[in-house]
């Protein structure tokens, strides 16, 4: 049974308005079991499971080697459960290292069902050991699953910042009523002849009277007129366009094409400012050492946590989710790097969720790695250099599970 600790309860800075928030200390599978009874619905999974591999995180460890038939046991209890309180467009992060990487992803495809996992993110974690006899271990991963990759939402896009604008031409141009500076380039309308395209391969006459022919090749394309599209890609002359006719229509309506002196035609393309997420990720603050140096920020030189999730990793993913209104969790919840991470985007984005936070007290982690860095952070605190960081707004009610026996 789980009991509150209600001289535990957090709520610096708080509003009415907030949902309360819960963090539970007890073994994951009691906790599990607890939120499926009480019709508990998650909108968004994020958790950080022990690896198997027998290397201790500091003063505060999990048990973290099993065998792996053990292992993966005590995996499937927990996952069958998580699943189950999932709403339907729900989905999972769950981030994994190369040793049981095989082992787990089975299981989740077991439990999730293979065409429920949308993607394997590769997380660049930080330099690695440079000692190594073999390859430097830089990278971690991340396994995604929909529990139903039909109804799951359409992630959010990222920011697209990796592009290099410096052979790019700007323009202002009115978006929505704002005049915005946007960086183009013109590209090349004709495709590759790998990419060759029956109906892509026409003459284009544009509002001039200018006729243009794929890879400015009249007499090509009246060869190519006689084949078929099988027969095309047997020769050497198998230039089709990029675009279909309309697109090219309506680009020159926008006054967004150009040809060339040889005839060749260019259509004018945007930069985009957000971008799909593609499955690497390798950001500023994405490592240990930033999660690192802010457990020692808030605990002082005590935070004996190495391998903390680093914040801005975890508020990455949950971005992607976009959820709003709901609720998020983590059953391995070790220094509530979560929970922080929602408490902070409640306040930036204005949304409204609330965290589930699922840990037990081996050595003590949730008394005094988990519960202080959730009040500390709330109610503020000095940083290492003397700066005073402002609390978090948010309500924590602490559930402590007792065996009924005792």
């Amino acid at each position: 049974m789980f009991i509150e600790d209600k001289e535990a309860y957090i709520h610096y800075n708080s509003t009415p308005f907030e949902p309360i928030n819960l963090a539970l200390e007890c073994d994951n599978l009691e906790g599990l079991k607890y939120l499926q009874k009480n019709g508990t619905k998650i909108n968004t999974v994020f958790t950080d499971i022990p690896f198997n591999s027998a290397k201790k995180d500091g003063q505060y460890s999990y048990s973290d080697s099993k065998e792996t038939s053990e292992y993966i046991k005590h995996l499937r209890e927990r996952f069958n459960i998580v699943r189950d309180i999932m709403t339907t467009d729900a989905v999972l992060f769950l981030k994994i290292n190369h040793v049981n990487l095989y082992e787990v992803g089975g299981l989740m495809d077991e439990i999730f069902g293979r065409d429920n996992r949308i993607s394997i993110i590769i997380w660049h974690k930080g330099a690695g050991n440079l000692r190594t006899r073999f390859v430097k271990d830089v990278h971690e991963y991340i396994l995604v699953y929909a529990k139903n990759r039909n109804k799951a939402k359409r992630f959010a896009r990222v920011p697209n910042s990796d592009i290099d604008l410096t052979f790019f031409e700007s323009e202002i141009v009115n978006v929505k009523g704002e005049n915005k500076q946007m960086y183009y380039r013109w590209r090349k309308a004709d495709n590759t002849q790998s990419k060759y395209s029956k109906k892509h391969d026409f003459k284009y006459l544009t509002q001039d009277g200018i006729a243009i022919y794929p890879n400015a090749d009249k007499s090509a394309f009246q060869e190519r007129e006689k084949m078929s599209e099988s027969e095309v890609k047997k020769t050497g002359i198998a230039y089709s366009f990029r675009f279909s006719h309309k697109r090219i229509y309506q680009e020159e309506i926008n006054n967004n094409i150009k040809i060339d002196e040889a005839g060749h035609l260019y259509i004018k393309e945007y930069v985009k400012e957000e971008k799909v997420l593609d499955n690497y990720i390798r950001g500023k603050g994405m490592t240990y050492k930033t999660s690192s140096n802010f457990l020692k920020n808030i605990l002082g030189e005590d935070a004996h946590f190495t391998y903390a999730t680093p914040k801005p990793l975890v508020k990455y993913l949950l971005k992607l989710s976009d959820v709003k209104n709901g609720t998020i969790l983590d059953i391995y919840a070790g220094s509530s790097t979560l929970g922080i991470s929602v408490l902070e985007m409640n306040n930036e984005l204005k949304t409204n969720n609330q965290f589930i936070l699922l840990q037990n007290n081996e050595n003590e982690i949730f008394d005094n790695v988990m519960y202080r860095v959730l009040k500390r952070s709330t109610k503020g605190y000095t940083a290492k250099n003397g700066k005073l960081i402002k609390g978090l707004t948010g309500k924590i009610k602490i559930l402590r599970y007792k065996d009924e026996e005792e």
